[in-house]
């Protein structure tokens, strides 16, 4: 079993707020769990396809992807099942405000339940220096252009004495 906490805006436009959910996925039985972070109620249960993940989880799993190869698999996002198709569209350096790094760029087709169009298609840059850092994140949105670029990278190297 996985859990995951994180925001959920979910489908109902009279709040103006959003809720905090925790989701337990259970890939033995096919199903996410969703609980209201507030106060422990469970909220609902949706049916999943093995490998599913949640937004924060499908990053690290891309970073862990042969860039040869690509890879298909599911998102569970604000309580919808998203199919994620992951493919190498090019090398080359890049800059961003951490600095200069040699790099893969990824294309990221995301499809809705029944879509035959992406519903959401975003480029990926990651370090090609063993660390596969994301550096830079580009996507369309309904309400334009988003780009998330790393900004600064912390190395921890051993500690003193050892």
């Amino acid at each position: 079993m996985i859990k995951a906490h994180g925001v959920c805006g979910g489908e109902d436009q009279e709040r103006d707020e959003q809720e905090f959910v925790a989701l337990t996925f259970d890939h033995a039985s096919g199903q996410v769990q969703q609980t209201d972070r507030a106060g422990g109620e469970p909220l609902r249960v949706d049916r999943i396809e093995p490998e599913t993940r949640d937004i924060l989880s499908a990053i690290y799993h891309l970073r862990s992807v042969d860039p040869a190869v690509g890879t298909t698999f599911s998102v569970f996002e604000n309580d919808k099942l998203y199919r994620v198709t992951l493919r190498l569209e090019e090398r080359g350096p890049i800059e961003v405000p951490a600095g200069k790094f040699a790099a893969r760029r990824y294309r990221i087709d995301t499809r809705g339940p029944g879509e035959d169009q992406p519903v959401r298609e975003l480029d990926l840059w990651l370090s090609e220096d063993g660390r596969d850092l994301p550096l830079r994140l580009r996507a369309s949105t309904a309400i334009g252009l988003l780009v998330a670029e790393l900004t600064h990278v912390e190395e921890v190297g051993a500690s003193p004495g050892r």
